[in-house]
């Protein structure tokens, strides 16, 4: 006899999930006789149940953004980086802009996002930020006054229903279709994101939709009656389930949104800070500096002769290269120090509470570490070096674009040696 309760219960969830399975089967198996009577699907039901899901995948992704918006929020002010709306702003679009063009959804249907900056319509009313289906339109402006194919004008129906229904408005128009000439009535859902005056919409063509025959058949409808029934006994029966579950799912979210942010935070490749992490944590310190703070020790170095090392050695030794490299300076420098991978071989070193006196020597460490370690991979055996240039914020420094140019051209100078740094005061 079992007499552990956690046991129990799980014998319990499986009964609960058989009964379900055994009813929900049964709907099934009705319903694929419904489908061979009635072959065709009612096309008034498939656009029916298409803006139900136009709705929900919407309403969802908004709900969506708005978390992520809040978890970054959340984010930097846990981990002490300064930010400003805006940044926030453009952490957000670019983490909706990766996902909505790798998302794929049923009948080619994707997500697309306009900014709305002039409510009362017209020419440049709004701005095409995130569009999946013709991703070389971003950035253009939009105007209320343009025609579709029908002589219709679709952006000023989309702008009047979602100012005036904050639940979104379902509408159509005539749009062109991917990878083809051919323009088709396309069936759409837009609702307004306030928060960033964004108009989140989702779109299927009418064409990708099937079915137009005979569920107004009497048998059919009894049909069909009966398999809800039946489904509805079967969701009520894992609903037992899903209640059990419903904080695994919340913290399977929040995990997703954390996930997310750790890829866009750190470079795949090497394990450094990714430039987009970089360039929100250097524009926190030149504000903190701004502000009153110290200025860290700021340096970008990259390898000497890399193209040489990538043409003998190959690509995959390249790589390794840029790996090994990163390994040894974060076990070298503090666990204060921040590296950044900038783009290819070149890196950003914030050296943290380093002061002018101390920053020759700091230099000459961080070169040593690399000039003094074996690049081994297989029969490959090879010595690397790197040069560095390196400065401080100055208070004339509008934004990190000019502390970065200053640090360049430090980099430059030392390229003509190589094996060395360049400091600029």
């Amino acid at each position: 006899m079992r007499n552990n309760i956690g046991e129990r219960n799980s014998d319990k969830i499986f009964r609960h999930m058989t009964m379900g399975m055994v009813v929900c089967l049964i709907a099934l198996a009705l319903m694929l006789v419904i489908q061979t009577v009635s072959y065709d699907l009612s096309r008034g039901s498939a656009v029916g149940y298409q803006k139900q899901q136009l709705v929900s995948i919407v309403d969802n992704y908004i709900t969506v953004i708005d978390s992520t918006k809040r978890h970054i929020e959340e984010s930097w002010t846990d981990m002490g980086i300064a930010y400003s709306e805006e940044d926030v702003y453009n952490e957000v679009l670019g983490l909706v802009r990766e996902q909505l063009h790798n998302a794929s959804y049923n009948y080619g249907g994707y997500i697309w996002i306009n900014e709305i900056r002039d409510y009362s319509g017209g020419d440049n009313y709004a701005v095409r930020l995130v569009h999946p289906g013709m991703p070389e339109t971003e950035g253009i402006w939009l105007s209320t006054n343009t025609l579709d194919a029908k002589g219709d004008t679709p952006y000023q129906v989309e702008l009047d229903g979602v100012t005036s229904n904050p639940k979104g408005i379902i509408y159509s128009y005539y749009f062109k279709e991917p990878d083809s000439d051919n323009v088709s009535k396309k069936m759409t859902y837009s609702k307004l994101y306030k928060e960033y005056n964004w108009i989140v919409s989702m779109g299927v063509y009418y064409n990708a939709l099937r079915g137009d025959s005979i569920l107004n058949n009497s048998t059919v409808q009894r049909l069909m009656m009966l398999g809800y029934v039946l489904s509805i006994g079967g969701i009520l029966s894992i609903i037992i389930m899903w209640l059990n579950l419903y904080q695994t799912r919340e913290s399977i979210f929040k995990n997703e949104i954390d996930n997310l942010s750790t890829k866009v935070y750190n470079d795949p490749l090497t394990g450094a800070s990714s430039r987009a992490y970089g360039d929100k944590y250097m524009r926190g310190l030149l504000r903190q500096y701004r502000d009153g703070a110290t200025s860290p020790l700021i340096a970008i170095f990259d390898i000497d002769n890399f193209k040489h090392v990538n043409d003998v050695y190959g690509h995959n030794f390249g790589d390794y290269v840029l790996t090994h490299t990163v390994q040894i300076l974060k076990e070298g420098l503090r666990k204060t120090d921040r590296i950044i991978r900038w783009g290819g071989d070149e890196f950003i070193i914030i050296y943290d509470e380093c002061d002018k006196d101390t920053a020759g020597l700091t230099l000459d460490k961080t070169v040593r570490l690399v000039r003094h370690a074996l690049f081994s991979e297989g029969d490959i055996n090879a010595k690397v070096t790197i040069s560095l240039g390196a400065s401080f914020f100055h208070m004339e420094d509008e934004n990190i674009e000019e502390t970065i140019k200053r640090i360049d051209d430090a980099l430059y100078v030392a390229k003509q040696k190589k094996n060395g740094w360049q400091f600029v005061d």
